[in-house]
């Protein structure tokens, strides 16, 4: 059976493709799901990008999961986001680059 909350991001709009959306039902149904957010914490500002994840970080919540956010050093550090965009690569940056 759908979670309630697959029902739900199903009929705002907010799914339009998934790579394994019977695992992510699955584990909707078995109990609480830990799920994260996080930004570019380079950009010049937020945009309806931003605004349509947080929304779904709260539905999230709405249903009883567990939603985490990343924003600025927390995010930065777990990529390099400058980087990668040159590169192709995200590279986890140490705690000194990061207070640099």
């Amino acid at each position: 059976m759908k979670s309630e909350l697959l029902q739900e991001l199903d009929a705002r709009g907010f799914i339009n493709q998934s790579s394994n959306l019977d695992g992510l039902n699955d584990a909707l149904n078995a109990g609480r799901v830990t799920a994260y957010w996080g930004t570019d914490p380079t950009g010049d500002s937020l945009h309806v990008g931003h605004l349509a994840s947080l929304m779904l970080m709260r539905w999230f919540q709405k249903y009883g999961h567990r939603p985490i956010a990343l924003v600025g050093g927390a995010a930065v550090r777990c990529m390099n986001l400058r980087n990668h965009r040159l590169i192709g690569l995200r590279m986890r940056l140490g705690l000194e680059l990061v207070l640099v």
